[in-house]
């Protein structure tokens, strides 16, 4: 997958059970797509584009409004609401939930595209901060 920020590729990893669903979308959904037989994309646009992130923005904020996920926190400077559920959301979700998982380091770097291994530390950090939060529950008590 290509990325926005480095412009690097890397390998995205999904759940098995996304196989036959990518293999549909793949063998017939994306035949559907005019240009997409020419495009290297795996969701190109009718002109054989990679797909914006302006759009991923808006399918996935779209798609947290229709289960009823999504939330307005707020405004930004510039008077836009801000929403709760957005895909940095699910990028960081997923980090957090890796690093809870017992993830090292060195692989949700890879596999987060950091360059940097003290930016994959925040995510450790904050599940670092979960564990302790939950020590406090349910551990002993005074």
């Amino acid at each position: 997958m290509w990325t926005e920020k480095s412009g690097d590729a890397r390998t995205v990893p999904y759940p098995d059970s996304l196989r036959q669903q990518l293999a549909n979308w793949m063998d017939v959904g994306r035949g559907m797509v005019y240009g997409a037989d020419e495009s290297p994309y795996l969701f190109p646009t009718r002109q054989g584009e990679r797909i914006s992130g302006e759009t991923v923005r808006y399918v996935v904020t779209q798609a947290a409004e229709e289960s009823g996920l999504q939330e307005v926190y707020g405004t930004d400077v510039e008077g836009r609401e801000r929403a709760l559920v957005t895909p940095h959301t699910l990028r960081h979700s997923f980090a957090v939930q890796c690093a809870k998982n017992g993830m090292r380091a060195p692989f949700l770097r890879d596999l987060c595209g950091h360059h940097d291994i003290n930016v994959t530390e925040i995510y450790l950090n904050l599940a670092n901060d979960d564990a302790v939060d939950a020590g406090r529950k349910y551990g002993p008590q005074a």
